[in-house]
């Protein structure tokens, strides 16, 4: 047996006395060590009979956590203090050498329930058999308990339910738990993801960066910057996540898991992607705009040195006899001259300010009357294949810039496709179209919704990538070689003038389809080309009159006017601006036949001429010339109108025709 408490008998073994207490003090008779120590201890102490479990001896600490004198504790048997619950853990019938150590409940004399960490073990006291228990009242660790659990399960609570992911991985990046927004931001049950690593549900593109933002924490780097990443789906889609991870170490100091946190940030990233598209589209669009005022620019200037190279040149050929020499050369610097002045038109076209005649035409009809000079616009070694609708409504479009959107688009797919042997598709249709579908326009401005006579081509040639595919409509831009022109810049500014929208389509390795859509609906108010409404009942210019007045504040483009006029047998009067203009008018208004009026000038512009004549003279007929288009000028003539116009630059056989119908017989 083990002498807890090293204590050796100092007298002979008296003989038992019938009464408990007696007997525990006759056991400790002689031994004050024992006692003292008893009495010392804050551990409850009570000595129990090996056999008959009656408490023998008790402490005082025992007493005070029992909350009974001596004389209701000594000679009771120890389970009358247990809870009745915990009676069958409480004998102890073969120790041995062995201690046992177990959690129990005492019932205090007030029936008051106490928690305590008991111990038990056998001992001899003077050759009795006994057994001595300690216990230790632990009600306040059971309280402290208490609150860590509940704390614990409402950080859990919190855990679970919260919107973000949170989950612990071990350092080779295994999952050991996560809460129920992993399962819900993954689409992986939480069984599935146990046997997962991290890098498993990361976008391949991510896992050097996960890889090296998991190593610098188990280097003991300390980074806990969020960062971006995608990852995927259970069912194959991407997810955006800001995920930051600290490293959780254990008593040792080494880091034994990676608790991360991520965040579903795929709408945020959706906003900020479809923030840099309408950004992008912005700047693509003033970029367009501020190439389209400088083509528009250029186009009108240069038709004001073209008008006054070709109105030299043609009074040049009036004075040359028809054989002279001269005449080849005249001729050649003409035709380089129209060439020119076909440059300027496209210019036009691409700033959407090109010149339309507009009437109602039959875009199938046009295909199929064209379709040799289609064919003849592609390479021979270029199938050209029609796939035409069976009814297609007609459209308000000017036919010839119809004709050359097609010519270009052709030319293009040719050109994409290259030497090697291919295949073009063209084809006609309606298709009715939402907002949404008119969004994806390659035009800054986008049509309403609606019906719409779409012509398509699609090429088998190489493709483009998005890159390509953002520079497609740049001036001079071309993939083959440099300063092709103006070709799709001109489709562009075409369809953007006939309010229509461009819809691209094409991948590398997968060709090109390129669909232009024009609106179905009513015609223009005032059409290009239509003749001025006649004015309200207002005297005749006199039949004799031949003067006219040329104002313009170019004198470049003033003197062949003046020129060309005076050849045509008329007497002629210069103005360099609008004032001056006003003022010949009130000298000699009673000998004018007509006015070649400028639309651009400084001061007083052709507009306000125009208006301050047409009150002063209603009968007055007026011709306006410019470089812009004539559409142009009916946009800023939405009232009266003048009687005719000349675009910049115009032949002399151009003015007599005008001037024959505007002048009185």
């Amino acid at each position: 047996m083990i002498d807890l408490f090293h204590a050796q008998p100092e007298t002979p073994e008296p003989a038992p006395l019938p009464v408990t207490g007696q007997i525990a003090d006759a056991l400790l008779a002689g031994k004050p060590r024992l006692r003292l120590i008893l009495d010392s201890l804050h551990i409850g102490i009570v000595i129990i009979d090996a056999e008959t479990h009656e408490i023998l001896t008790a402490n005082p600490r025992a007493l005070a956590l029992l909350g009974a004198p001596a004389d209701a504790v000594l000679g009771r048997v120890c389970h009358q203090f247990i809870c009745p619950a915990e009676h069958g853990k409480c004998p102890i019938t073969d120790l041995g050498l062995a201690v046992e150590q177990s959690e129990r409940v005492l019932i205090d004399a007030d029936n008051t329930r106490l928690p305590i960490i008991k111990s038990v073990a056998r001992i001899s006291l003077d050759g009795r058999p006994c057994l001595v228990e300690s216990f230790i009242d632990i009600t306040e660790q059971k309280k402290t308990e208490q609150t860590l659990r509940e704390s614990q399960e409402q950080i859990q609570y919190l855990i679970e339910h919260t919107a973000d992911c949170v989950f612990q991985i071990d350092p080779a990046g295994r999952f050991l738990q996560g809460n129920s927004a992993v399962e819900q931001l993954t689409g992986y049950p939480r069984a599935a993801l146990l046997q997962m690593q991290l890098t498993d549900l990361v976008a391949p593109a991510y896992h050097a960066m996960l890889v090296d933002r998991v190593q610098m924490r188990l280097d003991g780097g300390c980074d806990s910057r969020p960062y971006e990443l995608e990852l995927v789906h259970r069912d194959g889609h991407h997810v955006w996540v800001e995920l930051s991870t600290t490293g959780l170490t254990g008593a040792d100091g080494q880091l034994v898991s990676l608790l991360g946190i991520g965040r579903d940030i795929t709408e945020r990233m959706r906003a900020a992607e479809e923030r840099l598209e309408i950004e992008r589209r912005l700047l693509h669009s003033q970029k367009l705009e501020s190439l389209g005022v400088l083509a528009g620019g250029i186009a009108h200037d240069f038709n004001n040195l073209l008008t006054a190279i070709i109105g030299n040149l043609d009074i040049a050929l009036l004075h040359l006899a028809p054989g002279a020499p001269a005449r080849l050369d005249i001729a050649q610097a003409m035709q380089a001259s129209h060439r020119a002045a076909d440059l300027t038109r496209q210019m036009l076209a691409y700033s959407g300010k090109g010149r339309f005649l507009l009437e109602e035409i039959d875009v199938q009809a046009l295909v199929r009357e064209n379709i040799d000079i289609f064919r003849a616009a592609i390479a021979r070694t270029v199938t050209l294949t029609l796939a035409t609708a069976d009814a297609v409504p007609a459209i308000v479009a000017d036919p010839g810039q119809v004709q050359q959107v097609v010519m270009n688009l052709l030319t293009n797919a040719s050109e994409a496709i290259g030497n090697k042997p291919g295949v073009i598709t063209l084809a006609t249709g309606v298709q009715t179209c939402e907002a949404a579908d008119l969004a994806q326009s390659r035009l800054a401005e986008k049509p309403a919704a609606g019906r719409f006579v779409f012509l398509e081509v699609a090429d088998t040639g190489n493709g483009m990538d998005a890159d390509t595919q953002a520079r497609l409509f740049d001036p001079f831009f071309t993939t083959k070689f440099t300063g092709r022109g103006l070709g799709m810049s001109v489709v562009q500014g075409i369809v953007q003038g006939h309010h229509g929208a461009i819809l691209v389509r094409s991948a590398p390795r997968d060709g090109t389809t390129i669909r232009v859509l024009f609106p179905i609906g009513a015609a223009v108010v005032l059409p290009v080309g239509a003749p001025a409404p006649p004015a309200a009942a207002a005297p005749v210019v006199p039949a004799g009159a031949k003067t006219i007045l040329v104002v313009d504040d170019d004198a470049s483009v003033r003197q062949p006017c003046v020129g060309i006029c005076t050849n045509l047998g008329f007497d002629v009067l210069e103005a360099a601006n609008g004032e001056e203009a006003v003022a010949l008018c009130h000298a000699r208004h009673d000998t004018l036949g007509c006015v070649l009026l400028d639309l651009t000038m400084p001061c007083m512009d052709g507009v306000e001429t125009f208006h301050i004549l047409r009150r002063a003279w209603p009968s007055l007929p007026i011709i306006l010339y410019s470089g812009y288009s004539e559409m142009e000028m009916h946009e800023r003539f939405t009232t009266e109108q003048p009687n005719a116009f000349l675009q910049k630059p115009f032949r002399i056989d151009e003015l007599r025709a005008v001037l024959a119908q505007v002048l009185p017989g």
